[in-house]
């Protein structure tokens, strides 16, 4: 190959850098003494691009589930040391603010505890653990957090909601500033 042909091979190359290499130099090879090399490589680059774009797109929408499934990671309170800190923000964010639907767990809007339970479990997968689930649980509603009320409306068990009184009875410090947070997220959502 000439100096000349070296040139033009790499201009070429600088032309469609979308293609990969090995394609191209494929093209090369196969349309260099043809007079639709030039077309050859429109049409690889037209589908490399394509293609590039679909892959985007679809990175794209992986990010923004991931963003919703990653919401309680948005939260920032503190709990004690013997509580899990990603299951409490979990219980707060997924059993009562559930992101990405506009219904709230709040207030007179309760949620039995096993869905509660069902969704922390699917949104933190193989990070779940039922022993601080239920530490972290417990903790909310000593905090007074999460409010108990009874299931009679929809069967056995009982059922949980987010309270939104901050200064409302039997909600200590760290509850106060939990229910902040959790307002602040409203109000973002």
């Amino acid at each position: 190959m000439t100096v000349a042909k070296k040139g033009f091979l790499y201009d070429l190359r600088r032309a469609y850098p979308t293609i990969g290499i090995l394609e191209f130099v494929k093209i090369f090879e196969d349309n260099r003494e043809c007079d639709n090399l030039l077309d050859r490589l429109d049409e690889a680059e037209r589908k490399a691009l394509e293609k590039k774009e679909k892959e985007d797109r679809s990175m794209r929408e992986l990010g923004e589930r991931l963003a919703l499934s990653e919401q309680h990671t948005r939260l920032h309170f503190v709990v004690t040391a013997d509580v899990d800190l990603e299951h409490a923000k979990a219980i707060v964010a997924y059993g009562f603010l559930m992101p990405g639907q506009s219904r709230v767990f709040a207030g007179r809007h309760i949620l039995p505890e096993s869905n509660v339970r069902d969704n922390v479990q699917r949104k933190l997968k193989c990070r779940y653990s039922e022993s601080k689930y239920l530490v972290a649980l417990a903790y909310l509603k000593r905090e007074g957090v999460a409010l108990v009320t009874n299931n009679r409306a929809r069967g056995a068990g009982y059922a949980l909601s987010l309270n939104l009184d901050e200064k409302g009875r039997g909600v200590s410090h760290h509850g106060t500033q939990i229910i902040r947070v959790a307002k602040g997220y409203l109000r973002q959502k």
